[in-house]
């Protein structure tokens, strides 16, 4: 589920809603997660309640969304009529 190396927006939740995060995996070995935050360490237990979802946050995520968006649009391409 996790790639060591890979930023992710981490999203977790408490009594006062939800909060992100976004945080280098240095350690993944379910359901343990040791994010790096800002040179220091967190340990996330993926099976608590308070852990909500994760995104990957890097270039890597965001060149493969950008190259599906435009495979989409691509597959659905909208051709104007032809005058009569």
């Amino acid at each position: 589920m996790f790639e060591v190396g890979r930023t992710y927006t981490i999203v977790t939740q408490n009594h006062e809603g939800e909060s992100s995060i976004s945080a280098e995996v240095l350690e993944y070995e379910y359901p343990m997660l040791k994010l790096d935050r800002v040179g220091n360490y967190e340990i996330l237990n993926v099976t608590s309640p308070a852990f909500v979802r994760a995104k990957p946050n890097d270039k890597k995520a965001r060149e493969d969304e950008d190259k599906a968006h435009k495979e989409f649009i691509d597959s659905i391409s909208i051709t104007k009529p032809a005058d009569d």
